[in-house]
């Protein structure tokens, strides 16, 4: 760091130390889902989200349908605009986490949402979309007794800061771009922040997206998440669930399956749609409820602009675990 001309001292690393907290918890179709807690967001909006979404005959709209898809795009749009209100290093700021995670909470979004037409974004600035990080590592682990881990460890952008440290093999992170500078300038990922609560400071830890899950029935295992890919990693997470937990999916199907994001800002619905595979009326259909829908392709060779899940299932009858890397990018399941 000195050599760099950087800011952090010998005195800042030995003051450092690794901070414990309690996972966030919430239910979900007759599960327990097990969340990191701040200063990363994903946990607080998966926990938000399947509030509002429990609310919703999702089932009975059916999956990535026009009025499933948009529902969950309403959902969405709602949370990061509480993340880019409210969210921070809860050491620094006071976060109404409960509040945000309450019942009472879920159903005010709930009943904001129109299933007639697309809510606005409006009054924010609009920004080129950004192509999330490449340098975000997850892995999801269960060993024979059933203890399982879930764990994303990240340089944020494209080997971090571009610094190795010399003999080590070690990466500097830039993750000071996972603060916001200013309010209402984008990061790298497109995202903002409308208060200080994610502003820097001495000692803080920057917002993240992280988003490992744990997803227990009957006090059992029975789903371990994650993935990379910047502000793709909440929406691709919970859509994982919803597929699994709601749609009876196996994780394999879920992991195929077509995905969303949206972010609040820029107001926007990216929609994937596998290469050679037709979107079948649904962006028609969503752009006629009045969302601004930009069509990404998914196949070999493509970039994923829609996560890389790394996730593994138990079978709650048989038993059996199965491991599934994301098609859409770096990954591979292991049994030993």
């Amino acid at each position: 760091m000195e050599t760099q001309g950087g800011l952090i001292t010998q005195a800042d690393l030995e003051r450092y130390q690794v901070i414990a907290r309690t996972p966030l918890s919430g239910s979900f179709q007759n599960a327990r889902i097990h969340a990191m807690p701040l200063p990363s967001s994903g946990g607080v909006l998966i926990i938000q989200m399947l509030k509002v979404l429990a609310g919703f005959p999702i089932q009975k709209f059916g999956f990535h349908t026009p009025t499933a898809t948009h529902v969950l795009t309403e959902t969405l749009r709602l949370a990061f605009r509480d993340r880019a209100r409210y969210l921070g290093d809860s050491d620094f700021v006071e976060v109404p986490v409960e509040m945000l995670v309450s019942d009472d909470y879920s159903r005010t979004l709930r009943a904001s949402i129109d299933l007639a037409k697309a809510g606005s974004s409006q009054d924010i600035p609009d920004a080129p979309g950004k192509i999330e990080s490449t340098s975000t590592t997850h892995l999801s682990v269960i060993d024979a007794a059933g203890n399982a881990v879930s764990t994303t460890q990240t340089v944020n952008l494209f080997f971090g800061s571009g610094v190795m440290v010399p003999g080590t093999g070690i990466m500097l992170n830039n993750e000071m771009d996972d603060f916001n500078a200013q309010p209402d300038e984008p990061n790298a990922f497109g995202l903002l922040g409308k208060t200080d609560a994610n502003a820097v400071a001495p000692g803080k830890t920057p917002l993240s997206s992280m988003t490992p899950t744990i997803v227990t029935r009957d006090g059992r295992v029975r789903l371990v998440v994650g993935g990379p890919g910047g502000s793709r990693i909440i929406s691709s997470v919970l859509q994982i669930l919803l597929g699994v937990l709601a749609y009876e999916q196996s994780l394999p199907q879920a992991m195929f399956a077509p995905r969303i994001h949206h972010q609040w800002f820029p107001d926007r619905l990216d929609v994937e749609v596998w290469d050679g595979a037709q979107d079948e009326g649904l962006v028609e259909a969503l752009r006629q409820l009045g969302h601004s829908v930009r069509v990404l392709e998914s196949g070999p060779g493509k970039f994923s602009r829609f996560g890389n899940i790394q996730a593994i299932h138990v079978d709650p009858d048989s038993g059996l675990i199965t491991g599934v890397a994301d098609p859409r990018a770096g990954g591979r399941p292991r049994g030993f």
